[in-house]
């Protein structure tokens, strides 16, 4: 059986400022006579055919296959990885070595990228940022635009912000289930009598109309607090960085939604795209999660006019 990599969505506000004007905040729509949307279309293209990289922490990528869906937004596939190790390539079934990779070479993982404007006025554009193990499409991508506005828009300065998700959580109204997943490896299973096994979960529902508070998430993101939260699990376990810890929430409309519990890229809590070991996304559908969260963002941020 095909086991996939987990997957998460990050989002980014970006503004768009007049150069040496820091408060004089630009249209969207008309960043050196061209859209958002627009530039980043002729950013992505020509990038196609270009590995671009930062020579300081090793991270390589390029950009390819831009889908313009409309006026307002736009799909990409990204290509990133790290470089600067000596690696072995082998195959996870035959545990066979199957190709080297020197320092100068990287593994290359493909994730995507949306970027759209709709329903925030003229103010800022949100960009979606699909997160892959080993991959590195936001960091690099945005410094990338960044540089590609310099030159293309001389005359706009474009800012970055990560769009926290503890501010999103806000809309829920209760925890209606929390896993706690190990992922084995051969020696945990050796002399086990589930030779097939690949992981091993620990899963936490409640009563009927009796759903968690949502004080619960707080000692959750505590790994000290997680400890005496959710008992059943060894302490190494939940320390290990072979666990995954998963919340689903439904919120105040009725929506439920998967997030994973992480310290990785400085949040706490990121939207779970794929439960790790499912096939990632197909294109359309993950268009159509971005397109929701951007709608649900922008209801929040609210709009600027």
């Amino acid at each position: 059986m095909d086991v996939y990599a987990a997957r998460t969505l990050c989002v980014y506000k970006l503004v768009f400022n007049r150069r040496r004007k820091k408060d004089e905040i630009l249209d969207i729509h008309d960043l050196d006579g061209k859209t958002v949307i627009e530039h980043f279309n002729q950013f992505v293209s020509t990038s196609r055919t270009q590995l671009a990289g930062d020579q300081n922490t090793g991270k390589v990528f390029r950009l390819d296959d831009p889908k313009v869906i409309d006026t307002e937004a736009i799909l990409a596939t990204v290509m990133s990885g790290m470089a600067g190790e000596d690696r072995t390539v082998v195959d996870t079934n035959s545990a066979k070595e199957i190709i080297e990779i020197t320092h100068n070479q990287a593994p290359l993982v493909t994730t995507r990228v949306f970027l759209t404007c709709k329903n925030t006025g003229i103010g800022y554009a949100l960009l979606c940022v699909e997160h892959a193990i080993s991959g590195a499409g936001d960091t690099v991508s945005i410094k990338a635009f960044r540089q590609y506005l310099s030159d293309a828009a001389p005359n706009v300065v474009m800012k970055s912000e990560a769009v926290i998700e503890e501010e999103a959580i806000q809309a829920f109204r209760d925890i209606e289930r929390i896993e706690i997943k190990y992922y084995l490896e051969s020696r945990d299973i050796a002399n086990s009598l589930i030779k097939e096994g690949d992981s091993v979960s620990l899963v936490y529902t409640h009563k009927r109309n009796r759903p968690f508070d949502m004080s619960l998430l707080s000692k959750i993101k505590s790994l000290s607090d997680r400890r005496t939260s959710l008992v059943g699990f060894k302490d190494t376990l939940l320390d290990s960085d072979k666990t995954q810890v998963s919340v689903r929430m439904k919120s105040y409309d009725g929506r439920v939604k998967t997030f994973i519990i992480t310290d990785s890229f400085g949040m706490k809590i990121m939207e779970a795209l794929n439960v790790r070991g499912d096939r990632p996304l197909s294109d359309a559908d993950f268009t159509e999660i971005c397109s929701q969260k951007c709608k649900d963002i922008s209801s929040r941020i609210g709009r600027i006019v």
